[in-house]
């Protein structure tokens, strides 16, 4: 039976709940403030709900649910349940806010305090027994149709390259070649492309005695997602440690990123994506256009290696000029508008704002090598939200009925550019933040809906309306009305991922996007491909001009 805490200042009442409470079967723990509830939480693991009174001394049950929400461990999300006096629409409206999960009213009526409960309790159980499944999933090898596709396509297409797993004993490393290597074009230039998934160490310790298993799983499922993304003439090496390496036959430098990123977003929905690994693990890509000569590759012990040292100047001699890079965007770079489209293909009276060709192509440089809380992101960060809206106040007769302005999460709990960002939107006339759309990005994994929430109450005196990043676990009712967003966006890449991956809980999703009446821009989308965004459920597109 499910763990309760039991948290109220009255003796009496706190007695006879934990009584009534056993008496169903529960396990009870009990304290007689937020303080001592806290300390409670944060030392077992096994508890399952909170039932929480509001008015207590020390620390009320306002403070508590804060305090275990905002915190980064991992019973920050644990099920509240209020037991309150206060039936006051604004008290309420407070704990929805914080994230509570529902409110039993004093006096007490036992037999709704208990359906409440074991309904949450239900909902728990189904939540773990879904996450136990999915763990299973993660260690079992691919479906038969899986591997007879996964074989097929490493027949038909690109050279996938597996290096096999070293062990511990001391020897001279074998080769990370077990394929013929890429073809040197006469020009000498190779577009390559690296991807790493950061954080293994913290999973290992995470999985313990698991850990070959999955690994073995991921390295199968690495392997298959990238045999389906690429050209049969395109190479590509997958290290033991999950390093890959591709080399692109007829792609652009900026056409690879793009492949990569396809890539990137594919793997972490299909594997990376479970709610228990987010924190532990994240991935990395690089994708640059290299030279060798001809004579040098030829002569090469190893032409990966080479291949793998010339990626590793390029990334070294980018983070070098990461200042410049930046210092060439603040002089150079100019915002540009780009209008959205409804998914018949029609352009709409909505632009979203972005630096020019220069100014993005510079911004990716930056990104490949440097961290998005990295404090120089948000000098470019700075400089694009100035422009935007000094833009916007000396061409009003010109923009358009809605203008998307980004602003990065990253941005937005840095008080001071918060702050600055912010007297920059109060400048614009009404009749400018009438047509204003603010778009928060760079959501990171398992951030409370409450702290969107924050945000989103934050610039709405600036905006017409509020935008964010589409996550699969926000779709319900209360969810939406906490987040306060009326449009939601998507990676097109994500989005065709989570249909391939998650069909049933995206389906849903967009259900009840219809339903809540809100609106999903699917971002990033080649030209192409706009009547599969409308089969996804997109009400309007941001076109990519180039072909993927």
């Amino acid at each position: 039976m499910a763990t309760i805490l039991c948290v109220e200042d009255e003796d009496a009442l706190r007695e006879d709940l934990v009584e009534e409470l056993e008496d169903e079967g529960y396990t009870v723990l009990s304290a007689k403030n937020g303080e001592e509830g806290f300390k409670i939480i944060s030392e077992n693991k096994n508890l399952d709900l909170v039932l929480s009174d509001i008015s207590m001394p020390i620390m009320n049950g306002f403070e508590l649910l804060k305090q275990v929400r905002e915190n980064d461990a991992a019973f920050s999300d644990i099920p509240f349940v209020f037991l309150s006096a206060l039936s006051d629409r604004d008290q309420i409206l407070e704990g929805k806010k914080l994230g509570v999960d529902d409110y039993v009213i004093k006096p007490v009526d036992f037999d709704l305090l208990f359906a409440t409960l074991a309904t949450r309790v239900r909902q728990i159980t189904k939540i773990k027994q879904k996450q136990e499944k999915e763990m299973v999933a993660l260690y079992k090898a691919l479906s038969p149709e899986e591997k007879n596709a996964s074989e097929a396509a490493q027949n038909t297409a690109p050279n996938v390259t597996q290096v096999p797993k070293q062990n511990n004993t001391a020897q001279e490393p074998t080769s990370q070649t077990t394929s013929s290597p890429p073809k040197l074009p006469e020009t000498g230039k190779l577009v390559t492309g690296r991807f790493q998934l950061l954080g293994l160490d913290k999973l290992k310790e995470k999985l313990k005695d698991k850990t070959d298993k999955y690994m073995a799983t991921l390295q199968t499922v690495i392997q298959n997602v990238v045999s389906k993304n690429l050209s049969p003439e395109d190479v590509c090496k997958i290290g033991a440690d999950h390093e890959m390496m591709i080399c692109f036959a007829k792609l652009s430098e900026e056409e690879a990123a793009y492949k990569i990123e396809s890539i990137k977003r594919e793997i972490w929905i299909k594997v990376l994506g479970e709610e228990d690994y987010q924190e532990e693990l994240s991935i990395n890509s690089q994708v640059y256009e290299i030279e060798v000569e001809e004579e040098e590759y030829a002569s090469a012990k190893s032409p990966w290696d080479l291949i793998q040292d010339r990626i590793n100047k390029a990334a070294a001699a980018a983070e070098e000029r990461v200042d410049i890079f930046i210092g060439e965007i603040l002089e150079r770079a100019e915002v540009r508008f780009t209008k959205l489209y409804n998914t018949d293909g029609k352009p709409l009276p909505i632009s979203v704002a972005t630096f020019d060709g220069f100014g993005q192509n510079k911004l990716n440089c930056i990104n490949q090598v440097i961290k998005p809380d990295d404090p120089r992101c948000l000098i470019v960060e700075g400089s694009y939200i100035g422009q935007t809206i000094a833009y916007m106040i000396s061409n009003l007769s010109d923009m358009a009925a809605g203008v998307v302005l980004k602003m990065s999460y990253q941005l937005c709990i840095n008080k001071k550019e918060f702050e600055n960002a912010l007297g920059l939107l109060e400048k614009l006339p009404k009749v400018a933040r009438d047509r204003m759309i603010i778009a928060i990005t760079n959501i990171p994994p398992k951030l409370h809906l409450s702290q969107l929430s924050d945000l989103m109450m934050r610039i709405r005196p600036f905006c017409k309306m509020g935008m964010t990043e589409f996550q699969l676990e926000m779709p319900s009712d209360q969810n939406f009305e906490l987040v306060g967003a009326s449009i939601l966006m998507l990676d097109f890449h994500e989005a065709k991922a989570l249909i391939r991956y998650s069909k049933p809980a995206f389906v849903q999703a967009i259900k009840t996007l219809r339903l809540k009446k809100k609106k999903l821009l699917i971002t990033n989308v080649p030209e192409k491909q706009i009547e599969t965004c409308k089969k996804l459920g997109a009400n309007f597109v941001d076109i990519r001009n180039e072909a993927a």
